[in-house]
């Protein structure tokens, strides 16, 4: 006997229909690229190329299909980086403190050294690469040849003023010591010991009993290798004088602020103000024209988070557990702040009206952008250093140790969709069309189709 085979009406094929659509996959993982280290970068997408480092100080290339296209060996480095692009080069800062700037086919342009670590983020704008060091200072450089435009503080301290060099004419013989000569061929000599000097400050001795015949020599000698002639005519038997040509440079100075090390934390640029956290628990407001300090405001614990600058607004996060949002144009305004049960290492993200953040009590949060109200979370299995990315009506994000999943989730904090990786996320997705790239410390980088919910 036949089995009988049911026949559905054409109206409940097109009640099923949408059921089928709707319960299918809302994100398809396309393909994986392997590497040999675990990857922190955030991987940048420019034309054709997703470029990444990993903590082998390897910067990668591949193709949107998945394909390598070239590499470039920062030796004894680490990237954790998200590289940044002006459309010809790529710029990235490695933990051996040098800041890179190679070309779309991975050949070096040029290298600017640092004095200590480099981690953040850089940022391009208008010709300019602005980047940060733990050296507790902020760069700027001219993005086509790496030459330095200014550095924030402006110098640890104003050069030393050159030391008096002390010079004893003798009576007679050879040289006396390092700095002592007789009056033979004086003038010579006079003209290479202020070679070069700054201050040509200069102190004449003349040694007791020298002939007045020799004085005279002298007096004529130092006027003309240039030394003031009214000091010179007073100098006489037995006398010394110091008779600096220029004023010397100013005593070293201390700048007036002095920060701390600036880490993950990386610079943004809005309006010709930078903002960037430090480890010091500063955000700093900088004119991007020449570096000078607008205003810094403390916050209670060190800033790794990335802040976000939007409608006259900064929000951040920081390592005393809080979610800021501070007035940008002077800094002085706390306009709220939200405390959650960890440190804040995540960098916010506004569209419309709200705030999403990651913490690291395993929450990721958003949040009212006004009011700093709480809209709801989602809580994952591990610390939350990733950003929020929007796209459609989800947020995609990462969770790091003890997780290592890359979520997605809608705006009442229920979870659409999420994909396990072999160990921690701590970079952030990057959306291109429909395309997600992500990295992990599996030393995977992955690439996922989304589609529309």
């Amino acid at each position: 006997m036949k089995a009988r085979i049911p026949v559905r009406s054409p109206l409940a094929a097109l009640v099923f229909l949408p059921l089928i659509v709707a319960c299918g996959k809302p994100v398809d993982k396309l393909w994986e690229f392997p590497t040999s280290s675990p990857l922190y970068s955030t991987p940048l997408v420019v034309g054709d190329l997703v470029i990444f480092g990993s903590e082998s100080g390897v910067l990668h290339a591949v193709d949107k299909k998945g394909q390598a296209r070239w590499q470039f060996q920062a030796p004894s480095a680490q990237i954790f980086a998200h590289p940044q692009s002006d459309g010809k080069l790529v710029f990235f800062g490695t933990t051996n403190q040098t800041f890179y700037a190679v070309d779309l086919k991975g050949q070096l342009r040029w290298q600017v050294a640092a004095r200590e670590r480099i981690k953040s983020d850089p940022a391009v704008v208008e010709g300019v690469a602005y980047f940060t060091s733990y050296d507790g200072h902020v760069y700027a450089v001219n993005a086509e040849n790496g030459k330095r435009r200014w550095q924030f503080p402006a110098a640890d301290a104003s050069p030393a003023a050159e030391e008096s060099l002390i010079l004893t004419v003798a009576k007679a013989g050879a040289w006396l010591n390092a700095a002592a000569f007789e009056v033979k061929n004086l003038e010579a000599r006079l003209s290479e010991a202020i070679k070069g000097r700054k201050d040509k400050a200069l102190t004449l001795n003349l040694e007791p009993g020298l002939p007045a015949a020799q004085v005279a020599k002298v007096k004529a000698a130092a006027a003309k290798a240039g030394f003031d002639p009214v000091a010179v005519l007073a100098l006489r038997e037995g006398e010394s004088f110091q008779a600096p040509l220029v004023p010397p440079p100013p005593k070293p100075v201390e700048p007036a602020v002095k920060p701390a090390e600036f880490s993950y934390a990386a610079p943004v640029i809005r309006d010709g103000v930078l903002y960037v956290g430090n480890l010091d628990g500063f955000m700093y407001a900088l004119q991007t024209a020449d570096g000078t300090l607008k205003w810094r405001f403390q916050a209670g614990e060190g800033i790794t988070s990335t802040a976000w600058v939007e409608g006259g607004v900064v929000y951040f996060g920081s390592k005393d557990d809080h979610v800021y949002a501070l007035e940008a144009a002077s800094g002085v305004q706390v306009k709220w702040k939200k405390k959650t049960s960890g440190d804040v290492l995540s960098s916010p993200r506004v569209r419309d009206g709200v705030l999403a953040i990651g913490s690291n009590d395993g929450n990721f949060y958003l949040l009212d952008a006004a009011t700093g109200q709480e809209k709801c979370h989602f809580t994952a299995a591990g610390p939350i250093i990733s950003y929020g990315v929007f796209w459609e009506d989800w947020i995609f994000f990462g969770a790091g140790q003890g997780d290592g999943s890359v979520y997605a989730i809608d705006h009442n904090c229920q979870k659409v969709w999420s994909y396990k990786t072999g160990y921690k996320i701590e970079s952030d997705p990057v959306i291109d069309g429909d395309t997600m790239f992500v990295t992990s410390g599996d030393m995977k980088l992955y690439a996922f189709k989304l589609k529309k919910p």
